[in-house]
């Protein structure tokens, strides 16, 4: 379904961690602020939540929809219907929930992706789909367990560092994995 192979996959992705978690460990401070504020943030919940609702529907347009094909248009109206609707009524953790729909889209992407690989590498890129999909599962159904677990990160610097430093490793392993293995 997606036009790219897996090693394009792991280039982006250990780049996107390394570039994030990079940035968390040079200005730890300035992070933790705007973790802090991220859950309720507006700006954040309306960009994630049109982002999760223009993936959804590039998915609408060009799958094979089977039986229901005949009512895609429906289905299209209703998805720019719903995210309107989304972004004018829901502003209690919208940033979490739409944030929660982009980590369940991107799960089903690198499942997608690594679908019928050979090689054994590519269950690290399925463990870490997984992840995403089981916390984006409890971040849409229960966005105050975000918050929490943002506060328990930044409670403490040494904590926060180390998880930070953990994502830069688990970067240059799957930018490894992209360059040499896949």
């Amino acid at each position: 379904m997606y036009p790219f192979e897996l090693s394009h996959l792991c280039i982006v992705l250990g780049l996107l961690y390394l570039a994030v978690h990079g940035y968390a460990l040079y200005q730890s401070d300035q992070v933790k602020q705007w973790l802090a504020a991220f859950p309720r943030n507006e700006v954040a919940g309306t960009v994630l939540t049109v982002v999760a609702g223009l993936w959804f529907g590039w998915i609408l347009a060009t799958q094979d929809l089977m039986d229901y094909s005949q009512y895609r248009k429906i289905f299209l109206i209703a998805l720019c219907v719903s995210v309107g609707l989304l972004i004018i009524y829901l502003k209690e953790f919208l940033a979490v929930r739409a944030l929660g729909c982009v980590g369940l889209l991107c799960g089903g992407m690198m499942l997608d992706v690594g679908f019928m690989r050979p090689e054994l590498p590519r269950l690290l890129i399925s463990f870490a789909a997984y992840v995403y999909i089981f916390l984006s599962m409890f971040w849409i159904g229960a966005p105050y367990l975000m918050r929490d677990q943002i506060s328990w990160v930044c409670a403490r610097d040494e904590r926060f560092k180390c998880l930070a430093g953990a994502g830069v490793g688990f970067g240059v392993i799957i930018l490894g994995l992209g360059i040499f293995v896949f």
